[in-house]
């Protein structure tokens, strides 16, 4: 069997650090962020229902995809998604993107690498 080449395991590396990064900025100022805007209107209930660690989790997910991915039936995540997204910042909506963005780049560089 081959050896795969450097630039699909730099690749991979490069964008599980970014996923990564995007992840603490997600815990520090993302969901801090969202989380004040929506208790201000009544309307948290994310933060009853998901704990801590799991809430940025699901804002990145809520925020970072497109509208239309996440009214599917079925879909759990997606409560109050409108609203989120809405509070966002542009700048937020971004960090979210490159963050879904990053992991699925990241898992495809892993199957690439098995593939090879």
């Amino acid at each position: 069997m081959e050896e795969q080449p450097m630039w699909i395991g730099t690749l991979g590396l490069f964008f599980l650090l970014l996923a990564f990064l995007t992840w603490l900025l997600g815990v520090f100022w993302v969901t801090p962020s969202i989380d004040r805007k929506l208790r201000a209107t009544g309307e948290d209930e994310v933060s009853q229902v998901v704990k801590w660690p799991f809430r940025t989790l699901v804002y990145l997910h809520n925020i970072g995809n497109p509208i239309g991915f996440l009214q599917r039936p079925g879909d759990f995540l997606s409560f109050n998604c409108d609203r989120q997204q809405e509070v966002a910042t542009p700048l937020q909506r971004w960090i979210c993107r490159i963050h879904i963005l990053s992991v699925v780049l990241m898992g495809l560089m892993m199957l690439l690498s098995e593939l090879i």
